[in-house]
C-alpha cells in the first residue's frame, strides 16, 4: 500500500516524460498521465479506506456479539 499511491503518480510522470520526449509534445502527455496517476491514486485510497472501514465494522460487531465472561 505504501508504494501504490506514490507509485501511480511517479509512474504517470515518468511514462509521460518518456512519451513527451519521443513525440516531442512536452509537457502535455506528462501532465495528462500525471493527472491520471493522481486520480488513480485517489481512487485507490478511497478503496483502501472503505476496505479497512468494513473490516473495522466487522470486528466491532463480532466483539459486541461475544458474551462477557
Amino acid at each position: 500500500m505504501a508504494l501504490e499511491l506514490p507509485g501511480s503518480i511517479v509512474g504517470g510522470l515518468f511514462i509521460g516524460y518518456l512519451l513527451d520526449n519521443y513525440f516531442n509534445t512536452s509537457p502535455w502527455i506528462m501532465m495528462a498521465l500525471t493527472t491520471l496517476g493522481f486520480t488513480a491514486a485517489c481512487i485507490r485510497l478511497v478503496r483502501w479506506v472503505r476496505y479497512f472501514s468494513e473490516k473495522r465494522s466487522e470486528a466491532a460487531s463480532t466483539d459486541r456479539e461475544q458474551p462477557a465472561d
